[in-house]
């Protein structure tokens, strides 16, 4: 678990929406992003670091307090931030309540300590000590240090204690259930850590993304001794989520009651179960699933965050903190649907997510609408901006990079190969192929003629034009027939804007529409380029994975029956040539260079249509 923790935290860390001060004890500084999520203010009266009981020491003592206190409450923070003074506010404010014990746990004190990390930042700490901003609050309880993880608010913080303290309601009566599992209300907590002084959440509660409240039904309290105490141990390890609250009713009358009121709440042999009611902010009603204790042995912590979520989930918070408490691999569409463009598209995307879901429970499923967490689409690979996208979510591993191809048809044939491409390593192995690919290369190549039986013997026949023809089958290597035509169409943009058109045509045909003709019958070795010289017989035909553009050009200016001037760097357009810093002084270095970077460009194909040479 603590490791799971550490993840959340830094995921957490890395997707805030402001950087306080990055941190980790024991680590490297900058790891994450910290999240200042604070509300209060610094008071001129509280500076950093001056509320607390103790300090810890430059002998790092913190064994010492573990020792000497059941709990305590360990506050961060670093001499050298000037704006990590704002906590105070809330520490102050926790001191008094402790102190003139209007909360507290069975009477036992609960003393602040404070550490300056500026003193402690190569120390070696516990695991679940993961200080990935300052100033940052945990609560040592039980031997494990619990991070709190929202807004540095008394309120909220005081039910964060409630939750590591009692984590489990105890219901009493029929109305206590009902009342708890009202999930657009808050419940007003009975545990004794108010003292019968309840402190409301009050304006947060709304603007949570989720609220789950699961109750643990069960009307033979003996038999189910150890579960219970499962359940406790493992609630508390829960109470990161902000949105959950777990209880528990054992009066079996009022067990058999709801059993009979709600019969999709229990399995038919069994009066003993666990129940889950999950409300999300964007659904109108709340909806609910059911653990029979007498079968189910899933452990209760992955079965509570699991059924928290929808098979596509909205990316939220909450839902990241869930998802990788759970440590599946979330994918995650970027989408608009209020989109007059892109708005259908969206919808069907999620859709679709929706109904293949079920085919991968290994994986979760998220969309967002949102700008704070589409800023981050080009750490995860998507650098483009169209929408919608859809990639691997994973700021723990930024190496590891599953994108869905650009452009390409988010179908649910394809998007299931793509998830099949991305359980089998084949993404990684670039061995994906997608069933439903654009295949029509025309748009590549705008500047050249496209051949089909009915024009290609004029085309080869027209008097006083050389002709270089595309000889290539776009239903076979997808990859490939993108690149050759990217290639080929670029060649002829720098015919037509050198106005050699008269002079040099070229035209491509696709043998995946219409069969060879005669006079191409021969040419079945594909794809080829092959140059017809108006005045002689055609060359040798050259296969295309030999020729970038510059050398294609080249290649027909050598061989034309018009010879023209060929600059070196023809084959770039005027925009491309002033990108490239080339035009203030052209030396046989730059050429070299040039060309060395071509013949490494297999690497990267794309890269070849428009090299971006820094020289």
């Amino acid at each position: 678990m603590r490791t799971r923790l550490l993840a959340i935290l830094l995921i957490i860390g890395l997707l805030s929406f402001s950087k306080c001060e990055d941190v980790q004890i024991g680590g490297t500084e900058g790891d994450s992003q910290g999240e200042s999520t604070s509300i209060n203010k610094c008071d001129p009266d509280l500076p950093n670091l001056s509320v607390g009981d103790h300090n810890v020491t430059e002998d790092f003592d913190l064994k010492y307090y573990q020792d000497k206190f059941e709990v305590f409450i360990l506050a961060v923070s670093d001499s050298d931030c000037e704006e990590c003074c704002h906590t105070e506010v809330m520490l102050k404010s926790i001191h008094e309540s402790l102190a003139n014990k209007s909360v507290g746990y069975k009477n036992m004190e609960i003393p602040i300590i404070r550490m300056d990390f500026a003193k402690f930042k190569d120390t070696v700490a516990p695991e679940d000590l993961f200080v990935n901003r300052v100033p940052k609050t945990f609560v040592y309880f039980k031997h494990k240090y619990h991070p709190f993880e929202e807004f540095d608010n008394e309120r909220l913080f005081l039910h964060f204690l409630n939750r590591l303290f009692y984590p489990v309601v105890i219901l009493k009566t029929k109305k206590d259930v009902n009342n708890f599992l009202k999930t657009d209300k808050e419940w007003i907590e009975n545990t004794p850590f108010y003292n019968g002084n309840y402190i409301s959440i009050g304006e947060f509660l709304p603007q949570y993304t989720k609220i789950t409240r699961v109750i643990a039904f069960v009307s033979e309290k003996s038999e189910y001794k150890e579960e219970l105490k499962t359940l406790a141990e493992d609630a508390r390890d829960l109470s990161l989520r902000e949105d959950l609250r777990i209880a528990k009713i054992t009066n079996p009358k009022i067990v058999s009651e709801f059993k009979d009121k709600h019969e999709e709440w229990f399995g038919d042999m069994s009066s003993n179960s666990i129940v889950a009611v999950v409300k999300d902010a964007d659904d109108k009603s709340a909806r609910s699933e059911y653990y029979d204790l007498s079968i189910d042995t899933e452990l209760f912590p992955l079965w509570i965050n699991r059924v928290s979520l929808q098979p596509v989930e909205l990316l939220t918070g909450t839902s990241i903190k869930i998802i990788n408490m759970n440590q599946k691999a979330m994918f995650t569409a970027f989408i608009n649907k209020k989109s007059s463009k892109i708005g259908k598209k969206s919808k069907d995307l999620v859709k679709r997510l929706k109904e293949i879901a079920k085919d991968y429970p290994h994986y979760q499923f998220t969309y967002t609408e949102e700008s704070t967490f589409k800023e981050k689409k080009a750490d995860i690979g998507i650098t483009w901006n169209e929408e919608p996208a859809l990639a691997y979510f994973n700021f723990l591993n930024q190496d590891k990079k599953m994108v869905f191809p650009r452009k390409q048809p988010l179908s649910k044939k394809n998007l299931k190969a793509f998830f099949d491409a991305c359980w089998n390593g084949k993404i990684e192995n670039n061995e994906l192929d997608l069933p439903d690919k654009i295949r029509n290369f025309d748009k590549n190549m705008k500047n050249a003629t496209k051949l089909t039986l009915d024009n290609v013997d004029d085309f080869l026949n027209a008097e006083h034009k050389d002709k270089m023809v595309l000889i290539f089958d776009s239903s076979k290597d997808f990859d490939q027939g993108k690149r050759v035509s990217q290639f080929f169409g670029k060649a002829a943009t720098r015919f037509f804007e050198l106005e050699l058109q008269d002079n040099i045509t070229l035209g491509f045909f696709d043998t995946s529409l219409q069969s060879l003709p005669d006079s191409l019958e021969e040419y079945t070795d594909q794809p080829c380029y092959v140059f017809f010289p108006y005045d002689k017989e055609p060359m040798e035909p050259i296969p295309a994975d030999k020729f970038v553009v510059q050398k294609m050009m080249k290649y027909i200016n050598k061989h034309a029956h018009t010879h023209f001037e060929l600059s070196t760097f023809a084959h770039m357009s005027p925009h491309e040539y002033s990108q490239n810093k080339l035009g203030k002084k052209v030396t046989a270095d730059h050429v070299i260079k040039l060309e060395e970077k071509r013949k490494l460009a297999d690497k990267d194909r794309d890269a070849m249509y428009e090299i971006k040479d820094d020289l």
